[in-house]
């Protein structure tokens, strides 16, 4: 038994003489975890005021022209400044002096392929038996894209393996 508990289109892997069930190709997004270590959110560049409170969580909508997606506030450093993490799809590196006040520290970590595109298309699920004996995880993560779904996806293919290969006690 193989188990792919990978995307199968940026995987390469030669499968061989096998035949594969055909699977539909899905677009990935590509997310940029940025952390901040600054003195506070520049409310200048949201358009606010001095003497306008900046929230320490921010979300944007699919059309805002703001870089990012989520910005929030996580903890405070030992300095006092505050430790700031930002979700977006693009590397935030010329921005962050125009977002954080005082900045004294940036770690930025980009990951391809985070998660598929979440647009409804069932009719487009990728199969999750690709061949005999050859099991495939990532599915799931066309509905709902998470470690704990490919989890809970590893396990119920084990168990569907175990099902349909465990021979019977007399």
């Amino acid at each position: 038994m193989v188990v792919v508990a990978a995307p199968i289109e940026y995987t390469f892997i030669d499968f061989g003489n096998c035949v594969l069930n055909p699977y539909t190709s899905r677009s990935f997004e590509h997310w940029y975890v940025t952390l901040v270590v600054a003195s506070g959110i520049n409310g200048s560049y949201f358009g606010l005021s001095p003497s306008d409170v900046v929230p320490d969580t921010i979300f944007t909508t699919p059309n805002s022209s703001a870089p990012f997606v989520v910005l929030s506030l996580e903890d405070t450093a030992v300095n006092g400044q505050g430790i700031y993490k930002t979700f977006s799809n693009e590397d935030l590196s010329a921005s962050i002096n125009q977002i954080y006040l005082d900045v004294s520290e940036t770690y930025i970590q980009a990951w391809t392929f985070t998660f598929p595109d979440l647009t409804p298309a069932p009719e487009d699920y990728q199969p999750i038996e690709l061949g005999n004996g050859i099991y495939y995880t990532s599915p799931i993560e066309s509905m709902a894209s998470a470690m704990e779904c490919s989890a809970i996806a590893g396990r119920n293919i084990a168990k569907l393996i175990h099902n349909k290969y465990s021979i019977p006690k007399p």
